[in-house]
C-alpha cells in the first residue's frame, strides 16, 4: 500500500513543473495527463546523472502514453546531474538504496493526483533502481515495468577499473573512517567508471562487495536473483552497439538472461541503435506502446 513519505507532496497540475520533497531533497518532474484517463500512470526513472527533460525520446513516449489513456511523469531522482547544493546531492553523492524512497515519493504524488495503477520505466541505472525497488517493496499498484538500456553498473565499474577497484575502495574507507565520507576520491577523479567523481560514502555504497547495486542486474554473474522474483509483465529494450551499452557481458547474453530468468519478460532489440536511442525514438515508442496495449490491457 502506498503512503505519503513526505509532508511536502502537494500536486498542482496547473503548473508545468511539479515538485516534491523526499527526505530533505527537492525533486522535480513534468506530469503529462490524458484527456480520458484509465487511472494508470507511467513513472520514468532516469539513469546516472540524468534528469527529467534531457532525453529526447521521453517526449514521444509521453505523447503516445497520453493517447492510450496513461498519464506520464518524467521525474528527477536524487541522482540527477552530478552535484547540487542545498542540500548537497546528485550522482556524485547519492546512495543507491535511496532510490526506494524517491520512487515511493513520486508514486505517492501520483496517487494524490488520482492514479491507482503504475508502470515503472527505467533507463540505464534507472533499470537497476526499478529492479531494486521491486525487490524491497510489495506494491500491488505497480502493474508493469519497462527496462530501457538495461545495465550492470557494478560490473561496468569492475571492468573499467581494471583491477584498481580494491585501491579505490580502500581510499573511500579511509576517508569515511576519518569522518570525511562526504569528500570525493582523488586518486582517480572520475572514479565512477571514468564518467564522474564520487564521494567516499557514495562510492562505498555503490561498489562495495555485496552492495544493493551489485545485486540489482548482475549480468556478469549469470544469475538475476532479484529480477527473477518480479511477478508482473516486464519489457526490456536495448540497442545493438556493444561499445555503447553497459551490460558487461554481450548484449545477446544479457537478453538471454533477462528472458531465461523471468517468464514474464519480453525483450526487444533495436538495430543500429545506441544506449540513448538516438534517432530511434519512433521505434522505441512503438515497442513500448505495443507493450502497454498487449501486456497491460487487462491489468
Amino acid at each position: 500500500m502506498l503512503k505519503v513519505i513526505s509532508a511536502k507532496i502537494k500536486p498542482d497540475t496547473s503548473l508545468p513543473v511539479q515538485e516534491i520533497e523526499v527526505n530533505g531533497v527537492f525533486l522535480h518532474g513534468i506530469l503529462s495527463e490524458p484527456e480520458e484517463s484509465n487511472k494508470t500512470a507511467c513513472l520514468l526513472v532516469h539513469g546516472t546523472a540524468g534528469n527529467f527533460y534531457d532525453d529526447y525520446w521521453v517526449w514521444p513516449l509521453s505523447k503516445m502514453a497520453a493517447k492510450k489513456g496513461y498519464a506520464f511523469l518524467t521525474a528527477n531522482n536524487r541522482g540527477n546531474a552530478v552535484l547540487h547544493a542545498y542540500p548537497p546531492h546528485g550522482a556524485a553523492m547519492e546512495k543507491f538504496s535511496d532510490c526506494v524512497a524517491d520512487i515511493d515519493g513520486w508514486l505517492s504524488f501520483l496517487k494524490q493526483c488520482g492514479y491507482t495503477k503504475f508502470v515503472l520505466i527505467g533507463h540505464s541505472l534507472g533499470t537497476e533502481k526499478i529492479v531494486h525497488y521491486m525487490s524491497k517493496k510489495i506494491n500491488e499498484s505497480v502493474i508493469g515495468i519497462v527496462l530501457l538500456g538495461f545495465s550492470d553498473s557494478f560490473g561496468e565499474e569492475e571492468s573499467h577499473s581494471k583491477g584498481r577497484l580494491p585501491s579505490l575502495l580502500k581510499e573511500a574507507r579511509k576517508l569515511k573512517n576519518s569522518s570525511r565520507g562526504h569528500e570525493f576520491l582523488t586518486s582517480e577523479w572520475l572514479s565512477h567508471a571514468g564518467t564522474l567523481p564520487k564521494s567516499a560514502e557514495s562510492f562505498l555504497d555503490f561498489f562495495s562487495a555485496g552492495s544493493d547495486l551489485s545485486k540489482a542486474l548482475p549480468f556478469r554473474t549469470g544469475k538475476l536473483e532479484s529480477y527473477s522474483k518480479i511477478d508482473i509483465p516486464i519489457l526490456g529494450v536495448i540497442g545493438d552497439q556493444e561499445e555503447h551499452e553497459y551490460t558487461v557481458v554481450s548484449i545477446k547474453k544479457a537478453i538471454s538472461l533477462l528472458v531465461s530468468n523471468n517468464s514474464n519478460a519480453t525483450v526487444e532489440q533495436i538495430n543500429d541503435c545506441d544506449h540513448d536511442f538516438t534517432n530511434k525514438e519512433d521505434k522505441l515508442t512503438k515497442i513500448v506502446g505495443s507493450f502497454l496495449d498487449s501486456s497491460l490491457a487487462t491489468s
